[in-house]
């Protein structure tokens, strides 16, 4: 589940990240060419963070896995629009100033208000919910454990570091800094989670979906030569 967490933030982390780096829609690609990439970037959010919703039986991560999906749908819907406000406009001739007109700012709103920031803030609630949950894992139900303040599980700090550096990320790129306005602090703590998620993916986690066994018909039609 850790792995599938850390997929989701890349999907959505390393794309603002790159849009920023090259100059968003009118910098090193062309503006015709930008939307369709991030279109696929938000095809692929929304099919990873459908899979960390099956991948947990935790109530409130599936609810808000859910919400990564659909308001990454609503984003997708607001570059699509953007994108065939683009091509009437020449497509490849497109001007610069078409940032401006009403029709693509219109899209533009729909995309990133409606989409883009609601997403990054349902996955940063999902990391700490998530992050929180594993901490308290430990505690759950053994007096032994809570009466020796038994940590829970440490990755839970690895799980939670991202939702929380977002918003210490946006705050920072509110008041103009550049760096936060490409993640970047976010994209560090996106990485390290990906790092403690692989190096310990053969470690049981409390928020794993357990599998349930094969019937012994199956199990026995399996193992029959």
């Amino acid at each position: 589940m850790l792995v599938r967490l850390a997929l989701v933030w890349l999907s959505m982390v390393v794309p603002a990240f790159a849009a920023v780096a090259i100059g968003g829609p009118v910098g090193l690609l062309p503006h015709v060419v930008f939307h369709p990439i991030y279109l696929a970037c938000l095809v692929v959010t929304i099919v990873l963070a459908w899979r960390l919703r099956a991948s947990t039986a935790h109530r409130g991560i599936r609810v808000l896995a859910a919400v990564v999906a659909v308001t990454s749908a609503i984003a997708f819907v607001g570059q699509a629009g953007e994108e065939a406000v683009v091509i009437a406009y020449g497509g490849m001739d497109a001007p610069d100033h078409l940032l401006e007109e009403a029709d693509h700012l219109g899209w533009a709103i729909v995309g990133m208000l409606g989409g883009l920031f609601p997403s990054m803030f349902a996955i940063s609630a999902l990391s700490v919910v998530a992050g929180v949950s594993l901490l308290r894992s430990g505690r759950r139900g053994d007096a032994e454990a809570s009466r020796a303040r038994d940590p829970g599980d440490a990755r839970g700090w690895a799980a939670l570091a991202p939702g929380v550096v977002y918003v210490a990320d946006f705050a920072l790129a509110v008041a103009g800094v550049r760096f936060s306005q490409m993640y970047g602090l976010t994209l560090c703590a996106t990485i390290a989670l990906l790092a403690v998620a692989v190096v310990t993916r053969s470690r049981p986690c409390a928020l794993d979906r357990a599998r349930e066994p094969l019937p012994a018909a199956s199990a026995s039609a399996i193992l029959a030569p």
